[in-house]
C-alpha cells in the first residue's frame, strides 16, 4: 500500500478495519502481514494529514536531489546555504 491516504472500506463487528482490501486490527496494525513490511493505519486528523503531506514533500525533494546530475554554481550555493544553516531557515539542526 505504501505511504498514502485511503478510505476505510468496512469496520467489522469486532472492530477490525478493512482498507484497500487489507484487514487491520482495532489498533491499526495489519493482520496477517509480512513482519518486514507491515502497514499501519493512522487516523486522518488535520494534523496527521499535514504531517503526511509534509513528509511527501520532503521525500520528493530528496528524490529530486538524488536524481539531479548537473546543477549550476548558483543552485549549489543556495542548497548549501539552506542545508548548512537549517535552524535559521526553519529546519531541524
Amino acid at each position: 500500500m505504501g505511504t498514502s491516504l485511503r478510505k476505510v472500506e468496512k469496520i467489522t463487528p469486532k472492530g477490525n478495519i478493512k482498507v484497500n482490501g487489507i484487514m487491520f486490527n482495532k489498533n491499526g496494525s495489519e493482520r496477517n502481514g509480512d513482519v518486514w513490511s507491515k502497514c499501519y493505519l493512522h487516523e486522518a486528523t488535520p494534523e496527521a494529514i499535514k504531517s503526511f503531506q509534509d513528509e511527501i514533500t520532503i521525500k520528493k525533494a530528496i528524490k529530486l536531489m538524488r536524481e539531479t546530475k548537473t546543477i549550476t554554481l548558483e543552485q549549489a550555493n543556495k542548497i548549501i546555504e539552506l542545508l548548512d544553516h537549517p535552524t535559521e531557515k526553519g529546519g531541524d539542526k
